[in-house]
């Protein structure tokens, strides 16, 4: 049995692993073969693409879509190994808010409902024997132009027993950045800590303690996926084997959201100091209503540099409208209280809300002038509403979106920090301004 991952293209997040086939690979068995195609780093073509696939002749193609923008290069590139090779292609990843459209517009044979490593084993073996992908469970699969699976329970695992990421699956010189060498670890660099002759040469790679999110927000595509962390002794032996083994200094927690349990944070903090575990980390996922001064301060001296909260607004109104679930004061508190204790933490706002106007984001720059907080355009997104959620039915209702496909295909491989077009040469106006709330 061959079993080949791919991972096409996502532009402006080149640099980020592919976490859900490292921890696909972990799960397979050793008398699989694996092997990973790359399309991230430089200088894979589609003819290599196909020679590569032809050289390894696979039972089974396993895709990751990151999210709704790789739907172009999902497609497109399950049209082209289509009309090649007679092999089953499911896809794993967050594109799966689009599978509808995904399903009866490409020529996918499947898109994985719940955790890829509960569903991955019991995809092999149907293909061992009955060498289809069909009616297995945890996939969402299209019989005789129907969807099936869709609202079958989803397949999840025990976070707990499931193995670490396979990291030998992975260029390490594409993922594991450089303290000494690479942009992506500037943060790191600005953290006196970084200076200790410890850190030299030490690597970063980013994990996941968490997955999903309890909370509701409008335009988010982990809303209400429920939060599931892992124990605090598979954390910290994750950051043992990897300060070890791939010589990791400093790690960035793409939890969705980091901070969702207290208790479990400080426990974590606690841990690593009692392990003295060298390590310095940013969250890229939090939310200010869960974090108080004692807990940044703590989360600072067990090595965090940076801490990422979702701000989106510094109106009330839109708070509200996104379901957010926070206040404007406790945003200003959070990021104030970041700023005293030396953690870096960029504003990062959503533009392009129903009812947001000139008079609102000035109101947003003042509230930031005054508080002394730097506003970096990287951090600041237009909205980009994804199937399945509130915003995107909104946009929908504007006829603003009027074809799941075409709007998918739009906002393919684009920049969120600039307005996105919907067609040649035309930009969508996304703010809406007599919208009541």
């Amino acid at each position: 049995m061959r079993l080949l991952f791919l991972y096409p293209q996502h532009v402006g997040k080149e640099d980020v692993p592919p976490i859900e086939l490292m921890q696909a690979s972990a799960v397979v068995s050793p008398d699989v073969q694996k092997r990973l195609i790359d399309l991230n780093i430089n200088g894979r073509s589609i003819e290599d693409l196909l020679e590569e696939i032809r050289d390894f002749s696979p039972n089974l193609i396993l895709c990751l879509g990151r999210s709704i923008k790789t739907y172009s290069q999902v497609k497109n590139l399950s049209d082209i190994i289509k009309r090649a090779f007679d092999v089953p292609l499911i896809c794993c990843g967050d594109i799966r808010v689009a599978y509808r459209t995904l399903l009866n517009k490409g020529e996918i044979d499947g898109i994985v409902n719940g955790d890829v490593e509960a569903v991955l084993p019991k995809v092999l073996r149907s293909i061992k024997e009955h060498g289809l992908v069909n009616d297995t469970p945890g996939l969402i699969t299209l019989r005789n132009g129907m969807i099936v699976g869709e609202r079958s329970r989803l397949n999840l695992v025990n976070l707990d027993t499931a193995p670490f990421p396979d990291y030998d699956l992975i260029d390490s010189k594409h993922y594991f950045g450089d303290l000494d060498k690479d942009e992506k670890c500037n943060v790191y660099r600005d953290d006196e800590r970084s200076k200790e002759s410890y850190f030299k040469g030490r690597r970063s790679i980013e994990i996941v303690s968490s997955r999903g999110c309890n909370h509701s927000c409008s335009f988010c595509i982990n809303r209400c996926t429920k939060n599931r962390r892992h124990s605090i002794e598979y954390v910290i032996n994750h950051l043992k084997l990897l300060t070890k083994d791939y010589n990791v200094g400093m790690v960035d927690f793409g939890d969705s959201c980091f901070t969702e349990d207290k208790k479990w944070v400080e426990e974590f903090v606690n841990g690593l100091m009692e392990e003295d575990i060298k390590i310095l980390f940013r969250i890229y996922g939090a939310r200010t209503d869960q974090v108080d001064k004692s807990l940044l301060k703590k989360l600072k001296a067990a090595g965090c540099t940076s801490i990422y909260f979702g701000i989106e607004s510094f109106s009330q109104d839109h708070l509200d409208y996104m379901r957010k679930g926070t206040t404007v004061q406790q945003n200003i508190d959070a990021l104030v209280w970041a700023r005293e204790i030396g953690l870096h933490s960029p504003v990062q706002l959503i533009l392009g809300l129903p009812g947001e106007n000139e008079k609102i984001l000035e109101r947003t720059l003042s509230t930031l002038r005054e508080k002394g907080i730097e506003l970096s355009r990287e951090k600041v997104r237009y909205v980009l509403p994804i199937p399945g959620t509130p915003i995107y039915d909104l946009f929908t209702s504007f006829g603003i979106i009027k074809d799941e496909e075409d709007y998918l295909l739009t906002v393919s491989d684009i920049n969120t920090t600039n307005n996105w077009n919907m067609g040649a040469n035309r930009k969508v106006e996304l703010f809406v301004p007599n919208q009541e709330f």
